[in-house]
């Protein structure tokens, strides 16, 4: 049994998990150096993610990642896995495990120093294209690396049609590269997407097409994975999507450490002992995280309510490192004021995002911040908007590896049937809003605050269609 090790414990006990991986992804990159298209060089287990070139022979291979859907999990659990085989083999360590980066402990939000010294090229896991905070040592916010949200919710997912925020994503059809079946996965938004928008910047962590390149992508990865089994621990209704069969039989393709094809679908990774060989050194969570609002425990089966938006018809432009949006209330809905009767959720709906590339910012999303130009406050704290795969439409990258020719990228693994919303994130302001209104603060006008996390303007002007309330 391989056991996945956190990567502070193993830097602590000088394990030897930090060498093997060095050796493992040198291997990797000297494969990719003399065949760009050997199956388990690095380049090409890279662009199974994400890529802008195009290849007729391989084209079906790359460009699976499964983002902004229920497959978003499973999908990577598959990806790692068959990569940490390919590196143990690679390494010569056969008792290599891929570690994780467990960011949301205290004193380990910092990236770890094997990837950050020595900052030159000497050093195979270090890379330049990250935020320059990052690579010199700053932790990162406590905001981003907050996955509590995430975890309190009980469903999986959420249905076709519907805005209920879910721990694992929208259903869809079947598989496709960047879906927008109705709302991101809490999961998927917050950490997942954060984290990668705050590591990234403007560099490759923050691009779903060069993420992969970047070796601490796959301990983040490593990460959200043990969190998904932490999720599944915490019991009092949670459980995988076994009665989809969609979820359950849709088939990808990957490749061993002999470069031999290899298919797997959501019914071959359910138990990560028993199918995959490895657990994580954590114990389960004990007690389950507090839920911010006992709102959090099921979702409402009623369909939501329109409480009101920013104008219709007019695009939001955000190019600058702050924003403030209010809405009032609809006229039918103007006596809102009964919170917490009968437990609504309140969901603030950030609908239509898109951007021309990637701007290499998240937007943490205050309401109701005091007047007094005051830092934001963390009792109006909602939630962070992670801007990370929302397939941007014109895509470029000045920064592909020179050995490689540069050409328009085509997404690959889309469902022709499927439609293309742009995406939405849903915040839920459930416990802001009932905190506010405990204290008397609340004015029954909802005065939206977006803020940069590292209060840098966005490299790319971020849209949304709208900006909606509503409650359940």
């Amino acid at each position: 049994m391989q056991i996945r090790r956190n990567i502070y414990r193993i830097l602590e006990s000088g394990g030897s998990e930090i060498a093997a991986y060095r050796r493992g992804v040198e291997v990797m990159k000297a494969r990719s150096n003399v065949n760009p298209n050997d199956t388990t060089g690095w380049i090409f287990q890279a662009n199974i993610h994400g890529t802008s070139l195009r290849n007729p022979t391989f084209n079906q291979f790359w460009n699976q990642c499964q983002h902004r859907s229920f497959f978003f999990l499973s999908w990577h659990r598959m990806y790692i896995y068959f990569f940490e085989r390919i590196v143990r083999s690679a390494s010569g360590d056969a008792k290599f495990s891929l570690p994780y980066w467990n960011y949301s402990e205290r004193n380990q939000s910092v990236l770890p120093e094997p990837f950050r010294i020595p900052a030159n090229s000497s050093n195979t896991l270090y890379v330049s294209q990250r935020r320059n905070q990052i690579n010199q040592g700053q932790a990162l916010p406590a905001n981003s690396v907050d996955y509590r949200r995430a975890l309190s919710f009980v469903n999986f997912f959420s249905d076709i049609g519907s805005l209920a925020p879910s721990f694992g994503g929208g259903v869809v059809s079947g598989p496709i590269q960047f879906a927008n079946p109705n709302v991101t996965g809490q999961m998927e938004n917050q950490p997942h997407n954060v984290i990668h928008g705050d590591i990234g910047g403007g560099g490759w962590m923050s691009d779903p097409l060069l993420a992969a390149r970047d070796p601490i992508f796959w301990l983040h990865h490593s990460n959200i994975d043990r969190l998904w089994e932490q999720w599944l621990n915490q019991g009092q209704g949670r459980s995988n999507p076994v009665n989809n069969s969609t979820w359950m039989n849709s088939r990808f393709i990957f490749f061993n450490e002999n470069g031999q094809r290899q298919e797997m679908s959501g019914k071959d990774i359910l138990d990560t002992a028993s199918q995959l060989d490895y657990v994580y050194d954590d114990k389960p969570m004990t007690p389950p995280p507090p839920p911010p609002t006992v709102s959090f425990i099921a979702p409402r089966p009623s369909q939501p309510q329109f409480l009101g938006s920013t104008p219709e018809g007019k695009v939001i432009q955000l190019t600058a490192n702050a924003a403030e949006f209010s809405i009032s209330p609809i006229p039918q809905r103007a006596a809102f004021t009964a919170l917490p009767v009968e437990k609504q959720r309140v969901m603030l709906v950030f609908e239509g995002i898109e951007y021309d590339k990637p701007p290499g910012v998240n937007y943490e999303v205050y309401l109701n911040l005091p007047d007094d130009n005051s830092a934001p406050l963390q009792e109006n704290y909602v939630g962070t908007i992670g801007l990370f795969a929302m397939e941007p439409h014109n895509h470029s990258h000045a920064e592909e590896h020179s050995e490689h020719q540069h050409m328009a990228h085509e997404h690959g693994n889309h469902d022709a049937a499927e439609k293309h919303p742009k995406p939405t994130v849903v915040l839920e302001a459930t416990n802001v809003v009932e905190a506010l209104q405990q204290q008397g603060k609340w004015s029954n006008q909802f005065r939206i605050t977006l803020v940069t996390t590292y209060q840098d303007k966005p490299l790319s002007e971020v849209r949304f269609q709208k900006i909606s309330v509503y409650t359940f």
